[in-house]
């Protein structure tokens, strides 16, 4: 599905205007950290970051989270399916920044309705992110379709952090097929049932 190939091409195709909350990076370091050991990602994160500071409720660069992941994915020991590492760091990320007090406020505010999460979640996304559009349609009781375009964080990693967040608000256990539609892995069409 994914690749670092993939990776690449959308971390090549960011711009400065292409941010996600800081809480998401900080949850997804924290994971990393706690699975690869704290050496490796503090040295890819001074790499990447430098000595800049960053706050978890402000935005911060996407390509930040993009390349710590990319590099993270070539460390000793690690799946060699990327896709294994993409799923786990979305689904870390989730589970740390709904522990924060801005991910329990959206926590609060979601529905235990997938649909209205998806739908309020599409229309709310630029809280999270300033990159990537998507249009949902309700196809059944328990299913929908989602088109995804311009979305950095590919067909692994988004798909990946909505079924965390459906799980995590919702209390159901989705099931998420997609089907890629670009070379880059920016736009991609999702089936969501639960």
């Amino acid at each position: 599905m994914d690749s670092l190939d993939r990776l690449q091409l959308r971390l090549n195709s960011t711009t400065a205007d292409d941010t996600m909350v800081g809480f998401l990076l900080t949850g997804a370091l924290e994971h990393l950290r706690e699975k690869l050991g704290a050496a490796p990602i503090n040295a890819i994160e001074k790499q990447v970051i430098g000595d800049k500071e960053f706050f978890p409720f402000f935005k911060v660069p996407v390509s930040w989270f993009l390349e710590t992941v990319r590099r993270a994915a070539v460390l000793p020991g690690v799946a060699p399916d990327v896709n294994v590492l993409l799923r786990d760091v979305a689904d870390g990320m989730v589970k740390r920044g709904l522990d924060s007090p801005l991910g329990k406020t959206i926590a609060l505010l979601g529905s235990k309705s997938p649909h209205k999460l998806i739908t309020s979640g599409t229309s709310a996304k630029g809280m999270v992110f300033t990159f990537g559009e998507s249009t949902y349609t309700q196809t059944g009781e328990q299913s929908g379709s989602m088109h995804v375009v311009k979305q950095h964080l590919g067909p692994t990693i988004y798909p990946a952090f909505l079924a965390t967040v459906i799980r995590a608000v919702c209390r159901v256990e989705p099931q998420i097929t997609v089907q890629v539609k670009n070379e880059t892995g920016s736009d991609f069409d999702m089936n969501v049932r639960w």
